[in-house]
């Protein structure tokens, strides 16, 4: 169910609103949001998951989203 509204939370205020939420505070835990631009996927990625996500197929780009204090 946290999964559930984090993932609606984070689609609801789009990309760049997502992307300073993925940022923020320590205690948003892990977060990947999809975005997708064309024909190309990125994934935004809390610095917490960075090391331990890879892309699978090459249509998807990774991008760590620094932690903003």
């Amino acid at each position: 169910v946290l999964a559930d509204c984090r993932a609606t939370g984070l689609f609801v205020l789009g990309p760049e609103a997502a992307r300073r939420k993925i940022g923020g505070a320590e205690s948003q835990g892990d977060n990947v949001l999809l975005v997708v631009e064309g024909d190309r996927l990125r994934a935004l990625v809390s610095p917490r998951l960075g090391a331990r996500v890879r892309a699978l197929v090459p249509e998807l780009t990774i991008e760590i989203v620094p932690r903003m204090r």
